[in-house]
């Protein structure tokens, strides 16, 4: 059985990677770990807020002359002729 999930955050140094706060764990549990680096920026390469991010520029208005366009569109400026691919 597994026992219940935390997200922490740590810094890997030496060889080791050292919680940046105090956490409850037992000496000697066996967890896993699944590592999420943050990029220069200080932004997280995680695929759950990478995928937020990309709704958010989703969201934004769209520039333009106010002319409709649909997918049908891009197949035909992307592959040419008249009818979609």
């Amino acid at each position: 059985m597994r026992g219940a999930a935390m997200t922490i955050k740590a810094i890997y140094q030496n060889g080791v990677f050292k919680p940046t706060e105090s956490i409850e764990l037992r000496e000697g549990t066996v967890a896993d770990v699944v590592i999420a680096s943050e990029d220069s920026t200080g932004g997280t390469k995680d695929p759950a807020r990478l995928a937020g991010e990309f709704a958010r520029i989703a969201s934004l208005p769209l520039e333009g002359n106010g002319e409709r366009f649909s997918n049908r569109d891009h197949d035909r400026i992307l592959y040419g002729g008249n009818r979609a691919r």
